[in-house]
């Protein structure tokens, strides 16, 4: 039966086939053949259902040797790429019914692709029509496939889009075949695809690929899904689109749709003109009396459709809301706006409005000049007065109180001068605006409204210099800051910069005289924003204005380069310049001080980003005109760490240095920066070509005359000090030139920068605009598109509201640095975690162990899951995974030897695809620590061969872990050895702690060499020893104790430091400290004396009294008396009864023999002995012995 229904189709197919054949010379066999085999498969699903259909989407279209072996023929680019698209559906349909016809596959992860593929369906990247007819029908076909196969799945919806850009590209019959089923099953699905498949219809509609006939299916079927009232917005839009374009020769009756389909209909065909007279009649009845959804979209369409309407109901309507304002929606007020058709009613109809914002907000003015009066006594007293009189208080509440009263009256203010193009020039406009910047003042959610009333005057006059003058006053005399300075300061910025913007457009045909009072203006502005920063000061980041502030300035640097240059434009320039500084100053300070002191750059942007971009277009707008100081230039460069900022500085940087001279000081702030800088990750292509050109422009203009001259003559140089490391310097003519590495002088080291930033470009270029990988290269689906979706149960239908795995991690990472770090904030982010850790890749779930292992608070039950998760995601990850799971529960103590051990061959495995040192050396940290001494040697390997990219601080962290946790293993001493000999060239680099534990761990070796590394990083302590802590200095000294390194210099300095220091630490450590000292002969020393006067005063434990009495019984401590360690002891036993061991008592007893007092020896011994009765057979055999020693010497 099945192969009957497939052999009907086969005569057309084998027609199609032929023609192919004669056409399409290049295309090989197997292509024609698949796209043959596909469409017999594909004509199956025409059914719908039966068993016909289900076998015909079990069955599997292409195998993987089929796949490659088209793939590997001759084939262009963009037929290759739809080739494969199309294998990469055929393989996830098959991958899915696989899952499906498993027994258990209600609990099995089903094969998706992740909804970022569908990226990869754009016509630029496709090139839809150039693919050959062949390449075209398998491309549609498998998306067919796809959708018949996949409902509901990212699938369906990457072939939805598939099919939706090629019927606007190319003409298809199989897919006009396909789009013409729709029509009698489109009113039995739901949501999402019932949208995409009136989009595919809607577009045959237009195309014209559908008959008399097929639209009546259309209509009904539209109907019928219009009637629902569950319909998303998307579903809505799509539909009412669809009836709107077929209504003139399909209608229907609009009282049997839903009210939202009604409204939406109504509204479309208002636009296009179909039944004027019914529809406006219903729109302003819903407009009137309807729900709030019905009135906005009411309202929405008779003011798009103004024009067109000619009903003198809309006109009563608003007539009467005007006499009423409590009855209706005032958003009514905007459709009396858009019926207005000549300027004396726009004026009149104006004048009314502004009436009815006198009435709203109580103020008591028969004219709109008594008004103004009145807003600007309220203004002055709101900037003079922190209590403003009753009368401006009323004001300030009423307009609180009717803000959506307010907001629709100066929106059809709006829309009125929106229907207007010219007004007569009589007209004043300082009342007008007066009004705005008033309401604007006093209800701050206003101001988004007047800016539009403001950008419309402006279309006809040019803002009054009255009116900027008027705010600027205001402003400038204000010393008190507030919410209405604030509010005020948004406004007049905002009226500014939208003055300056149209002085810029007409700036050519203004006469001299003209552009004379608009540089006074502008220097006027400057001093104003200046006036302003100062009156805020510290207090700037608090406000709103601040963001403004910084475009006004902006504005201002771009009217100063369109003005003829004078006194009093170079005078504005340097107030700009100042006060963007002061910003930036007061930005960074005040992120720092909130931040206790540590500020991070990421911190600073999201605290005032826009602010910040402002001032980088300010500062590349004033670079055209002026020479900016030195100070700013670099302080714009260290701000460079944003993609955004970094353009608009090396911008204007550019213009700068190719139209200005600039002095030395500027060259090596410049020079400088390019020899710091570290090209960041974040930069973009545009980033870095913008770059390129400021380094190019500045090697050209200012560098390249460097290199033609002598060497002993370049009044530039580089210097090198391990304090600062490389640093631009000015020559002097009693020290001559230090050259960069290899003898570089500065003209080639800019050259050879250049060439680098070229080479970035490049690799940034692949790597940004790479298309999406869809198949590897044995057929397989990469993971990079997968996605897993698990069948619905309690856990990931819990999991929809909230937050997905990529915004929990970051949640957490965020909250782990930021806080709050209380436990009920933690407790909520781990409920959410568990719901869905089956949820998390690899990638996230490093990055969310790592935050976890930092905080701690991890419940127990929480433990297993974390090691299940992390096991079934092993297979699919990096090494950069592995270090950071293996990094959290490490530290969150759940890493046993099994579970390093499967982890260990995911890392050989993965090991060089590494593309920094960082997790190897985090990964080596690890697996020492666990003794896995086979690893350890693999990626110590690897290690060494990347020396140059470590850091110092990995350096030293690498030779530590491997000296401290395998000795002696000469496998390991081969592989440590070149770290070690690197090592030793950087000890000047290295920070204090990395050092100490460096000589620490080098001591315990047998290295040949040893005693030659420990001169090395003496040396270098010498000079650090002044920042060294107290566990620092016992390190070291141990170390020195140990292999009698008797360096005398580092022992003078480091004993010296610790003896300025006041002793904060642990009694443990500064037993720990003492020890060494006597270990070293410096029993005499001041240092010893301090120790043990610190230790008398402290809280012994018995621990820390048994190596005390210890130290003193062996080394004959001068500064401790047995008396008062005795004391120390009886007062131990009073405290803790039951709270010495063995080893503690021992130790004890053995100390006061030596020392030699009898009775205090006799108290000690017997109390040992009693411990050592009840330990019976588990006594230490050490602690014996020192029980026995002393019984000994109480004998005698």
């Amino acid at each position: 039966m099945a192969s009957t229904a497939a052999e009907s189709d086969l005569p057309s197919v084998d027609a199609t086939k032929s023609s192919e054949l004669m056409t399409v010379g290049h295309l090989s066999d197997d292509v024609v053949e698949l796209k043959t085999h596909i469409a017999a498969r594909v004509a199956l699903l025409y059914r719908r259902g039966g068993s016909l259909a289900n076998l015909a989407k079990k069955a599997e279209l292409a195998d993987d040797g089929i796949i490659s072996k088209i793939l590997q023929s001759p084939l262009p680019q963009c037929d290759r790429r739809a080739l494969e698209m199309a294998f990469l559906i055929i393989k996830i349909v098959k991958e899915r019914t696989m899952v499906a016809d498993t027994d258990n596959c209600g609990k099995e992860h089903v094969s998706d692709v992740c909804i970022e593929t569908c990226a990869a369906t754009k016509p630029e990247e496709m090139q839809y029509e150039n693919l050959q007819e062949t390449v075209l029908d398998i491309l549609t076909l498998s998306s067919i496939w796809g959708i018949e196969s996949a409902v509901g799945s990212n699938l369906a919806r990457l072939c939805y889009d598939i099919l939706f850009k090629l019927s606007g590209a190319r003409k298809n019959q199989h897919l006009n075949r396909y789009v013409n089923t729709f029509l009698d099953e489109t009113y039995r699905l739901g949501g999402e695809e019932t949208y995409w498949r009136l989009q595919l219809l809607h577009k045959a509609l237009r195309n014209g690929t559908l008959g008399d006939k097929e639209r009546a299916k259309l209509m009904r079927a539209c109907l019928d899904i219009a009637k629902r009232k569950d319909n998303t917005i998307y579903v809505i839009d799509a539909v009412t689109n669809v009836i709107s374009d077929i209504w003139s020769n399909h209608k229907c009756n609009l009282d049997d749709m839903s009210p939202e389909c009604r409204n939406g209909l109504m509204a479309k065909l208002l636009v296009k003109g179909h039944e004027l007279e019914q529809v406006v009649t219903m729109l302003v009845s819903a407009a009137a009396n309807g729900t709030y959804n019905e009135r906005k979209v009411a309202i929405a369409a008779l003011t798009s459709a103004g024009a067109t309407i000619q009903n003198d109901e809309v006109t009563e309507k608003v007539g009467k809301l005007l006499m009423a304002p409590t009855n209706g929606d005032s958003g009514i007020l905007t459709i009396g706006a858009a019926i207005i058709r000549d300027h004396a009613s726009a004026g009149k109809y104006i004048q009314q409005l502004y009436a009815y914002i006198a009435k709203s907000i109580d103020m008591e003015a028969k004219s709109l000049e008594e008004m103004v009066c009145q807003m600007k006594i309220d203004l002055s007293h709101l900037m003079s007065t922190d209590t403003p009189p009753t009368k401006t208080q009323t004001h300030i509440i009423r307009a609180k109180e009717n803000y959506f009263l307010l907001r629709d009256i100066i929106q059809a203010i709006t829309a009125t001068l929106q229907r207007v193009t010219t007004f007569p020039s009589e007209s004043l406009w300082n009342s007008e605006l007066m009004v705005m910047v008033y309401l604007g003042t006093i209800c701050e959610e206003l101001v988004p409204y007047v800016m539009g009333v403001i950008k419309e005057i402006t279309r006809f006059d040019t803002i009054p210099k009255q009116l900027l003058r008027f705010g600027f006053g205001t402003l400038e005399n204000c010393k008190t800051t507030g919410k209405f300075f604030d509010h005020l300061g948004v406004v007049t910025c905002q009226l500014a910069g939208t003055a300056i913007e149209d002085w810029i457009s007409k700036l050519k045909g203004y006469p001299e005289v003209e552009l004379g009072s608009l540089t006074k203006l502008t220097l006027e502005i400057a001093q104003v924003m200046r006036a302003m920063v100062a009156t805020l000061d510290r207090k700037l980041v608090q406000y709103l204005c601040t963001m403004h502030i910084a475009e006004t300035l902006a504005w201002v640097a771009a009217l100063s380069r369109k003005l003829p240059w004078s006194e009093e434009l170079k005078l504005g320039c340097v107030t700009v310049a100042n006060t963007q500084r002061r910003m930036v100053q007061v930005i960074q300070m005040s992120t720092r001080v909130s931040d206790r002191g540590s500020v991070k750059l990421e911190d600073v942007y999201y605290a005032s980003g826009d602010t910040l971009l402002y001032l980088a277009g300010g500062f590349e707008m004033l670079c055209g005109t002026y020479v900016p100081p030195v100070k700013m230039v670099c302080m714009m460069l260290n701000m460079t760490w944003h993609p955004a900022i970094s353009s608009l500085v090396f911008k204007g940087l550019t213009v700068l240095l190719r139209n200005n001279n600039i002095g030395m000081k500027m060259k090596i702030a410049l020079i400088t920066y390019c020899i710091r800088v570290r090209i960041n990750t974040e930069w973009n292509v545009r980033v870095l070509e913008d770059y390129h050109e400021f380094l190019h422009t500045f090697y050209e203009k200012h560098i390249r005359h460097y290199e033609l001259r002598r060497s002993n003559k370049d009044n530039i140089l580089a210097m090198y000090t391990p304090k600062d490391g490389w640093k631009a310097k000015k020559r002097t003519r009693y020290r001559g030139r230090v050259d960069l590495a290899m003898n570089r002088h500065v003209a080639t080291f800019v050259k050879e920068h250049i060439k680098n930033v070229l080479k970035e470009i490049k690799n940034t270029y692949m790597v940004t605009y790479q298309p999406i990988k869809l198949l590897n290269e044995d057929m397989s689906v990469p993971i990079a598109i997968r996605e897993r979706h698990i069948h619905d149960c309690p856990e990931s239908l819990a999991a929809v509201p909230w937050v997905g795995v990529s915004r929990l991690t970051s949640l957490l990472e965020e909250v782990q640095r930021r806080g709050p770090r209380d436990t009920k904030t933690w407790s909520h982010l781990l409920k959410r975690f568990e719901i869905i850790i089956e949820s998390f890749g690899h990638k996230h779930l490093a990055r969310a162990l790592v935050s976890m292992s930092k905080n701690g608070h991890v419940p127990n039950d929480l433990v297993s899951k974390i090691r299940t998760q992390a096991l079934a995601q092993l297979n699919q990850c990096d090494i950069l995974s592995c270090c950071g799971m293996l990094y959290g529960m490490e530290r969150l103590k759940i890493c046993d030897s099994a579970l390093l051990k499967l982890f260990s061959d995911q890392v050989m495995a993965t090991i060089g695809t590494a593309k920094e040192p960082y997790p190897i050396v985090m990964l080596i940290n690890t697996f020492a620590n666990h003794g896995d001494r086979v690893t350890t040697c693999a990626l110590l390997g690897e290690l060494n061969k990347r020396l140059g990219e470590m850091s110092h601080q990995a350096l030293a962290m690498v030779i530590i872990s491997g000296t401290s946790n395998f000795g002696q293993a000469p496998e390991i001493k081969a592989l440590l050895m070149p770290l070690i000999l690197e090592a030793t060239k950087r000890l000047t680099h290295m920070d204090l702690r990395s050092l100490t534990q460096l000589y620490s761990s080098i001591s315990k070796t047998e290295f040949r060499i040893r005693e030659h590394i420990m001169d090395g990083i003496a040396d270098v302590l010498v000079q650090k020893a002044d920042g060294i802590t107290l566990h620092q200095a016992a390190l070291v000294l141990s170390g020195a104790a140990k292999r009698r390194h008797l360096h005398s210099e580092m022992i003078g300095a480091i004993t010296r430091a610790v003896e300025r220091k006041t002793f904060d630490g642990k009694p443990q450590q500064m037993l720990f400290l003492l020890s060494a000292l006597l270990r070293l002969n410096l029993h005499e020393t001041a240092l010893v004396a301090k120790i043990t006067q610190e230790l008398g005063k402290s809280d012994l434990r018995s621990s820390d009294l048994a190596n005390l009495v210890y130290l003193a019984g062996k080394w004959k401590l001068q500064h401790v008396t047995p008396q008062w360690l005795f004391d120390q002891f009886e007062r131990l036993l009073q405290r803790f009864p039951q709270g010495l061991s063995l080893r503690e008592a021992a130790i004890i007893a053995y100390g006061f023999s030596i020392i030699g007092n009898t009775a205090q020896m006799e108290r000690t011994l017997r109390i040992a002995e009693d411990i050592a009765e009840k330990a019976g057979e588990q006594c230490d055999r050490r602690a014996m012995a020192m029980i026995t020693y002393a019984s000994s010497r109480l004998k005698i």
